[in-house]
């Protein structure tokens, strides 16, 4: 029980960590330029992992 504990501190940190920057850098940039609405955290969530889901691989690198 202990492990999934420290597990979801760590997800949530974690998730922190990456959205807060795309959230503040979207809602910074993107309204002004191209007139798109400002996004909440849980949307610059999302935004992150599809980011990461489509580019992770980009240029054919395995990783190993």
């Amino acid at each position: 029980m202990k492990e999934v504990v420290i597990a979801i501190i760590v997800f949530v940190i974690l998730s922190l960590l990456y959205a807060v920057p795309v959230m503040i850098m979207w809602n910074c940039v993107i309204p002004d330029v191209c007139g798109f609405s400002k996004i909440n955290y849980e949307q610059a969530l999302c935004l992150t992992v599809l980011v990461k889901l489509l580019f992770d691989n980009v240029g054919g690198k395995d990783k190993e």
